[in-house]
């Protein structure tokens, strides 16, 4: 059994547990009544302490995420055990949001680092979470190159270093699914984050 570290989730990819669908309105169109991203996670509705995250990726004007947050904030959940949920818009809106970031750097100072997020800036704006290794990431897009299982892994610790929470990704690919090698790169991902952790960083495992 794996144990996980205080504030750590591991984020399974849509294709194994969940599905995730976000509704968007393109900027200047009519706003029409927009429904929440829904995530739907077998394994983690059977939880004693349920969440539920998900990037909102590149998308959406300040207007139309404020507008989804009052929705969601009036939405009344049903069940006995109410899990917590954590949006995580483009940084940019994160000041409207309550309260995830995409992603964060390797550095953890201050310097000439361009365009980079390090965890002391996500914590001064009260940001508390933050998702690593998402799939997009992983494989890159335009140019670039996509992130290593070991970047993402440390990518990891340096935000529990910092006490943020981390929604650890994990998933495949369809050519990697329809190959049948699944668990065993999965398992890969799996092993990165946990070579990096100190034990300090995990619990007793059950």
């Amino acid at each position: 059994m794996w144990g996980l570290p205080s504030g750590f989730f591991l984020c399974l990819a849509a294709a194994l547990w969940g599905v995730y669908t976000p509704q968007v309105a393109a900027v200047g169109a009519p706003q029409q009544q927009q429904q929440p991203a829904a995530f739907l996670s077998p394994p983690a509705a059977a939880a004693a302490a349920a969440a539920a995250a998900g990037p909102y990726t590149l998308r959406g004007s300040s207007r139309l995420q404020q507008q989804q947050q009052q929705q969601q904030q009036q939405q009344q959940l049903a069940a006995a055990r109410r899990p917590f949920v954590v949006v995580a818009p483009p940084s940019l809106h994160a000041g409207f949001v309550l309260k995830g970031v995409q992603d964060l750097s390797l550095v953890d100072s201050f310097g000439a680092f361009t365009g980079e997020l390090n965890p002391q800036m996500i914590k001064d704006f009260g940001i508390k979470t933050v998702i690593v290794g998402h799939s997009e990431r992983r494989a890159g897009f335009g140019n670039q190159p996509g992130e290593t299982n070991e970047v993402v892994a440390a990518k990891a610790k340096n935000a529990l270093k910092h006490g943020l929470q981390v929604i650890a990704c994990i998933g495949e690919s369809l050519e990697t699914r329809q190959s049948g090698k699944t668990m065993e790169f999965l398992g890969e991902q799996l092993q990165a984050y946990a070579s990096v952790l100190s034990p300090s960083d995990w619990p007793s495992a059950p």
